[in-house]
């Protein structure tokens, strides 16, 4: 069943049509927005999404005035998400205002949701080569001692109010210590202090496990690293640096950003100007096309296809048999954007590892179980508790 026919469109409400297992979208709402989109428009898809989450806050912001907090709560973490589907194909202009407008009004819609949740959420700032990075940490209630913690960050588009959501609520509801952050090319890293991604994936990650370790919450000896997406061949970068990690969870597994991104193009270039303008002109009519390279040039910060391609060189999990921890690696029946990757991350691990497939039948077999997230937490969770030794 499509959701648009245009393809990305579909796979973007799908992804935010599945938070609603957690709280973070309602599917009425998604789709009331799916029926009105213009395929292929971008400004449409910002306009809808917009429109949406300012009706949403402003829903969350009457139910506080009246002292409802357990429905204004439940209002701004919708918002939260819809805000941040808003500015998702406005990067081809970086300067665009409504892309930080957008960041921001996200940021504060789930910082005010936090209040009203089962999960107690905290914002810090993890100490990052004389800046900050943004994360939260997320709990049960209740919770004593010292317990097993899930890191976690997104990939190439996704945010930490996102992950907070999934994964991030499904593994506090287990009892687990939930570290969900941003690093360069990510949220609000990218759009406000303008980092963009960087290979050293490593020298991101250390410098979080060693926050982690330092809190009187988290067990050091069960920390868990999942990266998300792209995220799926970062955190494996990291991984294969820091051995301070329990587990890793690559979901989706990818092993070379750059093959996925040189499979695109022609094996030999056209010139400079000839490619160019090739690219935009078929940007016009391909909104996956228009999308990748814009929002590409916003997190990576080339200047042109033949500097993002050589930059990508470096994003390759050569090192990968260089991690020690247990492994699992995610695959999808449906992956539409790292097909076959899975199987060559998996293939260069030499630590314990499991290869872990989602499937059509279980109604979960889109890219990192979008549109199904309850399927996903129990399967990933199994592996964690198991692997961890988590009671």
């Amino acid at each position: 069943m499509l959701l648009s026919p245009d393809t990305s469109h579909h796979f973007e409400l799908l992804r935010i049509i599945g938070h609603s297992y957690y709280g973070g979208a309602d599917v009425q709402e998604c789709l009331q927005v799916a029926s009105a989109l213009t395929p292929g428009d971008d400004e449409s898809w910002y306009r809808e999404w917009h429109q949406l989450a300012e009706r949403v806050q402003a829903a969350g912001d009457a139910s506080l005035v009246r002292g409802h907090h357990r429905s204004a709560s439940k209002a701004y973490l919708r918002a939260a998400t819809y805000h941040f589907a808003a500015d998702f194909y406005l990067h081809g202009n970086p300067d665009d205002p409504r892309i930080l407008a957008s960041s921001r009004a996200s940021r504060q819609s789930f910082m005010a949701a936090s209040r009203g949740l089962d999960v107690e959420i905290d914002r810090v700032e993890i100490p990052f080569e004389g800046t900050t990075l943004p994360a939260y940490v997320m709990k049960r209630p209740g919770l004593v001692g010292r317990r097993p913690t899930l890191v976690c960050h997104s990939g190439f588009d996704g945010t930490k109010e996102e992950i907070a959501i999934w994964p991030g609520m499904a593994a506090a509801e287990r009892g687990y210590v939930v570290l969900v952050f941003e690093g360069p090319g990510q949220g609000e890293v990218v759009r406000e202090q303008r980092l963009t991604f960087r290979a050293d994936w490593h020298n991101v990650v250390s410098p979080v496990i060693d926050y982690a370790v330092g809190r009187d919450d988290v067990d050091a000896a069960k920390i868990a690293l999942m990266g998300i997406s792209l995220g799926g061949l970062l955190a494996p970068l990291a991984a294969a640096h820091e051995h301070r990690l329990r587990a890793l969870i690559a979901n989706g597994g990818l092993y070379s950003f750059y093959e996925i991104v040189r499979g695109r193009y022609p094996a030999e270039l056209p010139e400079k100007g000839v490619l160019e303008a090739g690219l935009r002109e078929a940007a016009k009519t391909n909104t996956t096309l228009r999308w990748s390279v814009n929002h590409g040039r916003f997190v990576f910060g080339y200047s042109d296809l033949p500097d993002y391609l050589e930059r990508l060189k470096a994003f390759e999990a050569t090192n990968a048999d260089q991690i020690r921890c247990a492994t699992l690696v995610l695959d999808a029946e449906l992956e539409g954007f790292f097909a076959g990757q899975p199987q060559k991350l998996y293939d260069r691990l030499s630590c314990p590892k499991t290869l872990m497939n989602f499937t059509i039948e279980e109604a979960a077999g889109a890219h990192c179980q979008a549109g199904a997230e309850g399927v996903g937490a129990q399967k990933i969770f199994d592996w964690l508790d198991e692997t961890m030794q988590v009671t």
